[in-house]
């Protein structure tokens, strides 16, 4: 979704395997809040792990309560959040 200053895309396997989240914040703010990504089409009874810290989240979590995504205080910065099945 677009807001203005910050937009996020995903991208699922059909067979829900794996899951790719880009992020983009084009225009920080001062006290932005608590910004978050929920994902689509993973297995609730799965877990899975994003590659880039190693940390380890079920499919349920990460499609209902989601990730948070912190700011680092700069503008036009983007990550790229890669899940797969463990």
């Amino acid at each position: 979704p677009w807001d203005g200053r910050c937009c996020q895309w995903e991208f699922a396997a059909k067979d829900g395997s794996e899951a790719i989240v880009i992020d983009v914040l084009f225009r920080q703010i001062i006290h932005p809040g608590t910004r978050f990504v929920r994902l689509r089409g993973l297995n609730p009874a799965v877990l899975y792990r994003e590659n880039g810290s190693g940390r380890v989240f079920s499919g349920a979590f990460l499609m209902n309560a989601g990730l948070t995504l912190k700011p680092d205080g700069r503008d036009y910065i983007a990550q790229l959040l890669h899940f797969e099945k463990v």
